[in-house]
């Protein structure tokens, strides 16, 4: 039996943790996902890299994606500035190309890195390094979220998102 609340180790919580760890390792290096809940857990272990896009449209409002609504992912219906956990195979390429399909439907009309932002734990969800990038939108998504103006953010908005989203915008290049 294992008992999460407690910090010591039986012999039999650390055989269970490591065959869990190594079924964890062969399906992410089989490139699979992981159940969202074994996610998470993994996720409040170490720090991820992210990456995430401020996408600004010409009325200079922010898409907000929304997240899906799945009672196991810890923002379930909330709002999300557009973005993908690195997974274990991910080039910085291949996240960004997984990041911007949350803009299908959209022109991209310009692109740029923005800056790499530390976001502490602020969940079970665990601490983040986060590749932040600026795109200028043209159109809608057709991804289920809204724009909004980066000074009235809806309430349903994950909490640290607006602060990036308003950092990137206040700092914008393409206007």
């Amino acid at each position: 039996m294992i008992i999460s609340r407690r910090t010591d180790w039986s012999r039999e919580e650390v055989s269970a943790a490591v065959q869990i760890m190594e079924k964890m390792s062969k399906c992410l290096d089989a490139g699979l996902q992981l159940p969202i809940k074994v996610h998470q857990a993994h996720l409040g272990c170490k720090i991820n890299v992210t990456t995430e896009i401020v996408a600004i449209n010409e009325n200079s409002e922010v898409w907000l994606g929304e997240r899906p609504d799945d009672p196991d992912d810890t923002f379930h219906g909330q709002l999300d500035i557009p973005g993908t956990t690195h997974l274990l195979q991910d080039t910085r390429e291949s996240a960004l190309a997984r990041a911007n399909g949350k803009l299908l439907g959209a022109a991209i009309i310009a692109f740029r890195f923005f800056d790499v932002v530390y976001i502490s734990k602020e969940s079970a969800r665990g601490p983040y390094i986060s590749l932040l990038h600026e795109a200028k939108i043209q159109g809608r998504p057709t991804a289920p979220g809204e724009f909004s103006d980066p000074d009235g953010f809806p309430e349903r908005l994950v909490t640290s998102c607006g602060d990036r989203a308003r950092l990137v915008f206040s700092n914008r290049r393409f206007v």
